[in-house]
């Protein structure tokens, strides 16, 4: 379809006609309004078009479009660049943050820890023994194991890498310079 596209629009350069391109309606998962879509919104709403024609033209549902002009139409109209920052404000807010996030006092202590080579049960386990009644103090060694390695090169994936190496020596055996007070703990 898209060479079909391409040689349409070549064989009418030599035209002075406007090319307008519709986008076939097709069942596809939803995706949210990109910031083009939104000046194509704007646009085809200072020409005077309904929105069932913006629709057609950008290949979305009429309702979506009546609903993204309900929500981020302001007192002066449908304008792109205000509704892509209400959109965004939304989503950054529609989620509360993670208890591990990077600028957080828990992920801190977490990497603490991990740096004296604690283990994410160990971690967890402290956490609960510190706060058994604050939920919002304590996490689970998953959500530890989770933030490790959602960021690949982050400073919780080097701790632990270091961690692993230490855990799990490569003869099978306890290094000589282990003590027994290390050797215990394991």
């Amino acid at each position: 379809m898209k060479n079909w596209l391409q040689r349409l629009a070549a064989s009418n350069l030599k035209c002075n006609t406007p090319i307008r391109i519709e986008y076939p309606m097709t069942q596809r998962a939803y995706q949210q309004i990109t910031e083009m879509e939104r000046h194509a919104i704007a646009l085809g709403l200072q020409q005077g078009l309904s929105q069932s024609a913006i629709a057609r033209a950008l290949g979305r549902h009429k309702s979506t479009i009546s609903r993204e002009c309900q929500r981020n139409g302001g007192a002066h109209g449908y304008i792109s660049k205000y509704a892509q920052q209400r959109s965004d404000r939304r989503r950054r807010f529609a989620r509360p943050l993670p208890k591990l996030h990077r600028d957080g006092a828990l992920f801190q202590l977490v990497c603490d820890h991990l740096r004296q080579r604690w283990s994410p049960q160990q971690i967890a386990g402290h956490l609960k023994n510190l706060h058994p009644h604050d939920r919002r103090q304590s996490v689970s060694h998953e959500s530890i194991y989770t933030c490790i390695y959602a960021q690949p090169r982050g400073e919780l994936k080097r701790s632990w890498c270091r961690v692993c190496a230490w855990l799990a020596p490569s003869a099978g055996r306890a290094p000589r310079e282990w003590t027994d007070a290390q050797r215990c703990s394991r």
